[in-house]
């Protein structure tokens, strides 16, 4: 049964353990040490504790010897060895390696901070919204895909013989809308706006990530710089549904051609059958129109650098190998790529006349030679170069989903 103590000092009732008996103890109040008696004696019948006394000379623990630095004690049992014979370096000492130290009260409750090299719950939890984020960005992916993938096809059905349904009007009843534009505009546009969303949420998640990763700035100003894409393609449509739904069909959103190529079509308009040119510009909604589609423009281009550069920092931070090079192969090409594209457009407008004689010459003639195959050439190179960002894309994202998951393997607490 526990053993009752008294402390002289406070007059508290202490108990103690029934094994403690002849030890010692603090009172947890005052502070005061305590002789705890044997079980069924009294504290009071105890002798008080001994001063200790400098001026007396500490008893030296058996295993010590002498030297000019006074008693250094050696470990029992244990001999120091000697290198053997035709080795370098002495053999280490037969000493038990020092056991981790534990915490002074096993009753405290542990704090927020990371303790002895272990992630807190903060970090692990950061990186799991990170995580969470990317996977909306595959998502995304998949919905770009779909889209791409489902236009495409209906332009090889076109070019095989194969009609869309063509009744005007179409299924919104619509006079100049048939039902062949909407599938159209359906297919790719749909799965389109679907993505920017689920894109700007992913990137939101994944501004989460801790600031240890050296990614939380970059991807939260990619994140701001999507919502704002986002605002600029509502900004285009809106108008446009506004006008849908009250009986008038728009003309388009591209601007008409003009000068010598006024009566030639281009190449857009060969692989995309749509109307050419936005809403009146003295029109509000058709500044609004102007005004967004510079927003997705530039903040896209942004978006995408920040935040491919923020997979990058974070392959860095968790020691990721292929998260790492796959950010840099994809930044490496696609920079590439946006050269070799000024370089085509400065020598149209340093050298235009020698510049047109040359497509006059060797790229018109072949051009020409495709006939009616024309939109399918030009979907096709359009789909192989989506297809090969799409992929390098998707990868560096999988990558990114791949490194964290393994780090949350390593250091997340065992439920």
């Amino acid at each position: 049964m526990p053993i009752k103590v008294t402390c002289p000092k406070c007059q508290g009732v202490l108990h103690a353990p029934d094994d403690a008996g002849g030890k010692r103890g603090k009172c947890p109040t005052c502070g005061t040490v305590l002789a705890i008696p044997a079980e069924g004696g009294s504290s009071a019948d105890l002798p008080p504790p001994e001063p200790f006394r400098a001026s007396e000379p500490l008893p030296e623990p058996a295993g010590t010897h002498r030297s000019s630095f006074g008693a250094i004690p050696r470990p029992p049992d244990v001999e120091p060895r000697r290198p053997a014979t035709g080795s370098r370096l002495p053999a280490p000492p037969a000493f038990a390696p020092a056991e981790p130290r534990k915490p002074a009260d096993p009753f405290a409750k542990p704090g927020k901070r990371a303790v002895a090299g272990i992630p807190g719950q903060g970090l692990v939890r950061a990186w799991r919204r990170a995580r969470r984020g990317l996977g909306w960005v595959q998502l995304a992916l998949f919905l770009f895909l779909i889209g791409a993938v489902g236009y495409a096809g209906i332009a090889v059905a076109d070019t095989l013989g194969v009609k869309l349904p063509s009744q005007d009007p179409g299924y919104l009843k619509l006079e100049g809308l048939s039902s062949d534009t909407e599938i159209r505009v359906g297919v790719l546009l749909i799965p389109a706006v679907l993505g920017v969303l689920a894109c700007t949420i992913g990137r939101f998640g994944v501004s989460n990530a801790p600031r240890s990763s050296f990614a939380k700035g970059l991807s939260t100003v990619a994140a701001v710089a999507s919502l704002i894409v986002l605002l600029g393609v509502v900004a285009i449509l809106v108008p446009v549904g506004v006008q849908v739904a009250q009986g008038f069909v728009p003309q388009g959103f591209l601007p008409p051609p003009t000068g010598a190529n006024a009566n030639q079509p281009d190449v857009l308009e060969l692989a995309v059958p749509m109307p050419r040119q936005f809403l009146p510009a003295d029109d509000p909604n058709g500044m609004a129109q102007r005004i967004g589609m510079t927003l997705a423009v530039i903040f896209g281009v942004m978006a995408e650098v920040w935040f491919v550069t923020a997979l990058g920092r974070m392959g860095a931070a968790l020691h990721d190998v292929r998260l790492g090079s796959r950010a840099t192969r994809f930044v490496v090409l696609v920079g590439l790529a946006i050269v070799v594209v000024l370089i085509g457009w400065a020598a149209f407008e340093i050298y235009p006349r020698d510049m047109n004689q040359l497509v006059a010459d060797h790229v018109q003639p072949q051009w020409d030679k495709l006939g009616d195959s024309k939109p399918a050439v030009v979907w096709g190179l359009i789909g192989l170069a989506g297809l090969v960002y799409w992929l390098m894309y998707t990868r560096m994202v999988g990558a990114a989903r791949r490194a964290i998951r393994e780090w949350l393997e390593q250091n997340e607490p065992a439920v």
